[in-house]
């Protein structure tokens, strides 16, 4: 596959001391900080140094020379004093750029290396250097001399998923050709191995870590960790005293004057001023790569420890698949490709050939806030007009503010769209809509999220203000419509068995049956859903020891929905309902504030099927049965006291709770007439007699 001398050392490289930053130092790894010089290859017998080393070497010879590194004030004093430069890679390591500044060999190559090609990120092995089209079949006549013509790098490709109808420049074993600005960063360790082999294993560690990461490691969790890393590297970056000066416009064109090449003085510019631009001076602050990842990822677990080295493999691989998954679907960080300083050539009658490529090795930066927040709306609505499955964080904000927004929330004399925020501000724009809650319905129903109302179902609201559009998608209604009737059909069944067991100790369902107990349930005026309810029962009927003078147990009801969220399988409904629990999660909160109506965690449709059906008033009481499903906390309480003797949760079926509001409850307790008093508590305490000889709950 390769000449001999490329396949000695394989079971290393990847294995990995990631190519890049360490996020605790100042100075990073590769052949940039002592700390490469410390982590052991995977084999026990190495046949060469890594790269990396040898880079330091080099380096520390030339500091001897040069009277040692003077960083950027030096190379300031230095352009000042009309010093000259006599290379490109001078430059560079006299000043603060040169920790992530690599010197490659022929003789270190093969390397892994991840790269940005078809705009995505891919692993790969680079086998060889190659001279570029432009210099083929020409004659170097300064053979080994500096040039500042980027040479080009034969790399395997490695991607289980790889589609070779969009590689038109890749063969049938991966291999293709790219050049120095698709590589994003080297890992820091030669391969002991046959490459083929070592392709093979790296590969099937690929695979596993992707599957890893999807079965530990949720979007969510993992945008979690991607924030926690992008808050970090902002808050380094942006942190004064943690800053060293760097080159100003003034200082790179004295640099540059000063330069004896006069060839390379434009590559010598456009080079540090992307070097100043991209954070080389404060690499360890900013650069985020797959080790830095893995690490949050796997804390506690040192990820160039030496020991375990397949586990490490995939974690570092772990951690750049969520980097490349997060350069995917958010907009935090942006590829910072690697920097080519410089390359030295040779040749002979015949053939001219790559002996050295000097470059900084990249990585991915933050970007600002106002950058991320435009790039996850564009892609917020790209996924979505889509009909994408995959929902992020980014996504569940903007979708929530766009509801809000759309529901009113920022109506008053005070509204200004300089109120809304950045990302929902980009999304309207990019769908061509007003920054208003009409343009935020509009956005909405275009991705997918709301439906539209029929005629006689629209609400106006405050100022004038129309709800034309349900906020719920037409699928999701459907949905809730088809669990409401299962969940009818259900409770016939349960009233029905209820009925022929009244006043015993019966399981129904799993369920114990309370649905002759009396029940009352106090919530606010307007609200809609009823989910919990307030109960007695004497504590003999139970079996359970009673104590003197305390003969009640406190029953306090929540409604059960277990249906949406764990239902049991031997009694689930036969309905898909994941897309309920879905819309539940996504909402993640109810508002009952907003102007133009409730948002509420999943339809009312669904909600009704799952809240309490209840006798609604102080008097009221209906004639249809109905059987309600709930968990119910029984609580044994010392009358005198008030402290709790005894507790315990048992689930339960019980009857219609009386449904009053804090007003009525307030009244009742209150009234100077008894009758009224009375005229209430005459049904539950009648009840409660006549349950005393013949119920007994569990």
């Amino acid at each position: 596959m390769v000449n001999c001398s490329f396949r000695i050392a394989l079971f290393g490289v990847c294995c990995l001391t990631w190519t890049t930053v360490s996020p605790m130092r100042k100075n990073v790894v590769v052949s940039f900080s002592i700390a490469s010089a410390l982590v052991l290859p995977l084999s026990c017998t190495r046949i060469r140094k890594n790269p990396f080393e040898k880079t330091m070497e080099r380096k520390r010879a030339s500091e001897v020379l040069h009277m040692g590194k003077i960083g950027t004030e030096g190379v300031k004093q230095a352009a000042l004093g009309n010093k000259q430069f006599l290379s490109v890679v001078d430059v560079v390591r006299e000043s603060n750029i040169d920790s992530r500044m690599m010197q490659i060999h022929e003789s270190d190559l093969p390397l892994v290396a991840e790269i940005h090609a078809q705009g995505s990120w891919r692993l790969c092995i680079i086998i060889a250097f190659k001279p570029p089209n432009s210099m083929k079949g020409q004659l170097f006549v300064e053979s080994g001399t500096e040039s500042i013509v980027p040479p080009l790098l034969e790399v395997v490709v490695l991607d289980p998923d790889i589609d070779h109808n969009k590689f038109s420049n890749i063969d049938k074993e991966g291999r293709m050709t790219i050049d120095i600005a698709q590589l994003t960063s080297i890992w820091n360790e030669p391969i002991e191995q046959n490459i083929d082999d070592y392709a093979k294993y790296l590969l099937n560690e690929l695979v596993d870590a992707r599957l890893s990461l999807r079965n530990d490691f949720s979007v969510i969790h993992g945008e979690n960790i991607m924030q926690s890393i992008y808050e970090q590297k902002t808050r380094l970056s942006t942190n004064k005293d943690m800053q060293q000066k760097s080159l100003s416009k003034k200082d790179i064109s004295r640099i540059v004057d000063t330069f004896m090449e006069e060839k390379s003085k434009n590559h010598v510019q456009q080079l540090l001023k992307k070097a100043m631009k991209d954070g080389y001076v404060n690499p360890s602050q900013r650069f985020v790569d797959s080790a830095v990842v893995a690490s949050e990822l796997y804390p506690g677990k040192n990820i160039l420890d030496n020991s375990g080295i397949s586990q490490r493999t995939k974690r570092i691989l772990a951690g750049a698949s969520l980097l490349a998954l997060d350069a995917e679907l958010g907009g935090r960080f942006k590829r910072s490709p690697s920097i080519f300083i410089s390359a030295r050539y040779q040749s002979n009658e015949e053939v001219a050939r790559v002996a050295e490529i000097n470059l900084l090795s990249g990585g991915w930066m933050p970007v600002d806030e106002s950058v991320r927040a435009g790039m996850e709306a564009r892609k917020f609505v790209a996924r979505n007009i889509a009909d994408s499955k995959i929902f992020t964080a980014a996504d569940e904000r903007i979708m929530h503010r766009l509801e809000c927004l759309a529901l009113g929330e920022l109506l008053g004399a005070k509204y200004d769209t300089r109120d809304v925020e950045l990302d929902v501000r980009e999304t309207l724009t990019r769908l061509g809509l007003d920054l208003t809650p009409e343009g935020a319905q509009q956005a909405l129903v275009k991705v997918g999220k709301w439906s539209p109302m029929q005629k006689d179902e629209i609400i106006q609201g405050q100022k004038g203000i129309y709800q034309n559009y349900s906020p719920w998608s037409s699928e999701l209604l459907t949905c809730a419509k088809e669990f409401r009737l299962k969940v009818k059909e259900r409770c016939d069944l349960l009233i029905a068995q209820c009925s022929k067991t009244r006043n015993g100790n019966v399981m129904i369902e799993g369920r114990v049956d309370l649905t002759s107990l009396p029940t009352v349930s106090i919530d606010a005026k307007r609200t809609t859903f009823r989910d919990d309810a307030l109960g007695l029962r004497r504590r003999s009927t139970t079996g359970r020891k009673v104590i003197k003078g305390n003969k009640w147990e406190l029953l306090i009801h929540i409604a059960d929905v277990s249906d949406i969220y764990s239902p049991d399988p031997s009694h689930k409904l036969e309905v898909d309902v994941s897309s309920l629990k879905k819309a539940a999660e996504v909402r993640g909160m109810s508002r009952y504030d907003l102007p133009l109506g409730p948002l509420h965690l999943m339809p009312p449709i669904a909600l009704e099927a799952l809240a309490f059906c209840v006798n609604r008033g102080v008097q009221a009481q209906s004639t249809e049965n109905s059987v309600n499903r709930c968990v119910t906390l029984w609580v044994y309480v010392d009358e005198k006291t008030g402290k709790v003797i005894d507790a315990g949760l048992q689930r339960s079926l019980i009857g219609k709770p009386r449904a009053l509001t804090f007003d009525e409850a307030s009244k009742i307790l209150s009234s100077n007439e008894p009758n009224q008093l009375s005229m209430f508590l005459s049904a539950i305490e009648q009840s409660l007699s006549a349950l005393e000889s013949g119920y007994f709950g569990v």
